[in-house]
């Protein structure tokens, strides 16, 4: 839905930037990533709407004992402030 940015949540504990990149590696290439507070989600931005979609197909995988939810982030009211 013309969207670049999947938000990312129940992650597993001690997951990194890096970590994340190398989990959705597969789906394309990764721009920028955002861990939120205690580093349970993240919005994680590709490059492109076509690799977007193949991160929001690994909603519900395993990763490290976590079922993870990936989906498309809805954009902020308060984005370009």
């Amino acid at each position: 839905p013309g969207c670049r940015t999947v938000f990312v949540g129940r992650l597993p504990d001690g997951v990194t930037g890096e970590k994340i990149r190398d989990f959705f590696f597969t789906c394309g290439r990764t721009v920028d990533i955002r861990l939120g507070k205690d580093a349970k989600f993240a919005h994680v931005e590709f490059e492109n709407e076509e690799d977007t979609e193949k991160a929001v197909d690994r909603n519900g995988a395993r990763w490290e004992g976590s079922l993870i939810k990936v989906d498309y982030a809805v954009e902020r009211r308060d984005a370009g402030k």
